[in-house]
């Protein structure tokens, strides 16, 4: 590209273009370039599954409206896209990421005051990601649109829904960015979400009210489809002019010094300096543990990952036990593992990267890393009380025993908190503490820790269904305890194991790191 010289703004597509050339550059200059390669192939491979899965199912409901001729193909679907959305919606949260990052250096570059905004917001529209739905449909649009409507309206059905995913991805990406800021903007979400739910408490009630008044809505629009596709293309350009005033002013805050806000970050950590004063004393493992706590609750990014975490455990722990949403037995084993999951899916996965922001000081020693991990583990063992204390109520509710949860907090303990401690020796790219639209994360870290989650929480659901499916509730609570007590006592073993690891591959996380 032609370097601009003349001091003048760029234009619209020349920002864009050079924004693209950037990222491509900085991907192929990266020292991490060539590692990853094994975690992407299997990130491609879940998403050819998971494309063969949507087809298929899609398919399946093609067939099921060619027999049935009391609902055409726009009442069904639009009975069923909230809860499509609603799942796109979780989804994204767990394998999207915020595409408004590395934005400082383009901020004293001569481009127009919201175009770098402008671009980012616009490569997460086309990105690949929002056709994964297309799958699903597909199958429905040819099998029960094109015969009865035609060629034109299988375009118009596929184009509105289309329409729908962006509105998704951008009302994703608005509550990610507020959400980040203050937790209490879930507030706002849970909101539209219980308003989009009314007609399920409306008139007779139940699953069947709820489709039935979204599919009358698909039924009138499917005749107005000229209104549809307008009203569709005025709330995504809404919502792309409010989510470009939001990421602009999170870019504008995060580069500005807040006084206020500093006055308070240093009050919490006067406090919580007090409050675990008592850990200064003693061995090196007890001031690494101080640290960790105060890290977690001083920075905005850990803070925000650590109280999204116990929202999360809470919501979970509610729902188990007061409601009779997942009262079958997989569906309770599942959210018991996510629960005492959490906190080790969501911080400990990016073990080591927060200290790659100063991994000289730490490498200056050599019993330092053992200390820290050490503090590290007795730190996360002790957040498994949030979890046990959140999901008490399912004891007196019944729908627990005391001795599962026991078990499967000794379990996350030991076997779960193990498998995650293993990251400490791939994981090789530092995290911003408080930045976060301005910030940099690698890519390939991500695609790694995903795909450890994956395993560790696919692997873990399998064992427990398939044990307790051939054993018995009981054997399985006694296994689950004594693997996770077992991994516990051995702590100071595969502990130095993985810093004997870290110490092979110092040089090589230390060059990445820095970069």
């Amino acid at each position: 590209m032609r370097e601009n010289t003349t001091g003048q703004c760029l234009g619209f597509r020349a920002t864009l273009s050079l924004l693209h050339h950037h990222r491509m550059l900085a991907t192929r200059r990266n020292v991490l370039s060539g590692e990853g390669k094994a975690a992407k192939i299997f990130i491609w491979v879940i998403t050819a599954m998971a494309i063969v899965y949507l087809a298929f199912v899609g398919l399946m409901m093609a067939f099921i409206l060619v027999d049935d001729k009391s609902v055409n193909a726009y009442e069904f679907t639009s009975g069923i896209v909230p809860f499509v959305m609603v799942a796109d919606f979780i989804f994204r949260f767990v394998f999207r990421k915020m595409p408004v990052q590395e934005v400082r250096p383009y901020l004293l570059l001569p481009l127009s005051k919201y175009s770098c905004t402008d671009c980012l917001l616009i490569e997460d529209l086309l990105s690949p990601y929002n056709l994964l739905l297309q799958a699903f449909f597909l199958p429905i649009g040819v099998i029960t649109v094109l015969p009865r409507y035609g060629l034109v309206a299988l375009f118009g059905f596929h184009l509105a829904l289309q329409l729908v995913i962006e509105i998704n991805s951008q009302w994703h990406l608005l509550v990610r960015a507020l959400t980040g800021t203050n937790l209490l903007w879930w507030i706002l979400a849970g909101g539209v979400y219980a308003i989009e739910a009314i007609p399920f408490f409306v008139g007779k009630g139940g699953i069947n009210s709820f489709c039935d008044f979204y599919a009358s809505i698909g039924q009138w629009l499917s005749v107005h489809q000229l209104v549809l596709w307008s009203a569709l293309a005025g709330t995504l350009a809404l919502f792309f002019l409010i989510n470009r005033t939001v990421q602009h002013s999170l870019v504008r805050d995060e580069i500005t010094v807040r006084t206020s806000s500093g006055s308070r970050m240093r009050l919490l950590s006067s406090l919580l300096s007090t409050s675990v004063s008592f850990l200064s004393a003693g061995s090196m493992t007890r001031a690494c543990i101080r640290l960790e706590i105060i890290s977690l609750f001083r920075n905005k990014n850990l803070r925000k990952t650590f109280f999204s975490s116990v929202a999360m455990i809470i919501g979970a722990g509610a729902l188990l036990s007061f409601t009779d949403i997942f009262d079958d037995r997989i569906s309770r084993i599942f959210w018991m593992i996510y629960s005492f999951n959490t906190f080790a899916a969501m911080i400990l996965v990016k073990i080591m990267c927060y200290e790659g922001n100063y991994i000289d000081c730490i490498a200056v020693h050599p019993d330092n890393l053992y200390n820290i991990l050490k503090g590290k583990y007795v730190l996360f063992v002790a957040l498994l009380i949030i979890p046990l204390a959140a999901l008490l109520p399912t004891v007196f509710t019944g729908v627990m025993k005391l001795t599962e949860l026991l078990a499967y907090a000794l379990f996350a303990a030991g076997l779960t908190n193990f498998g995650y401690f293993q990251l400490a020796v791939y994981n090789n790219t530092s995290y911003s503490l408080n930045e976060k639209a301005t910030g940099k994360h690698s890519a390939l870290n991500n695609f790694t820790q995903m795909v450890t989650s994956l395993i560790i929480f696919s692997v873990q659901m399998s064992v427990i269904i398939l044990v307790e499916g051939f054993f018995g509730c009981t054997a399985t609570t006694i296994l689950m305890s004594s693997v996770g007590l077992l991994f516990i006592i051995l702590n100071p073993l595969w502990l130095r194991n993985i810093v004997r690891r870290m110490k092979v591959r110092k040089y090589k996380n230390l060059e990445a790191f820095r970069s």
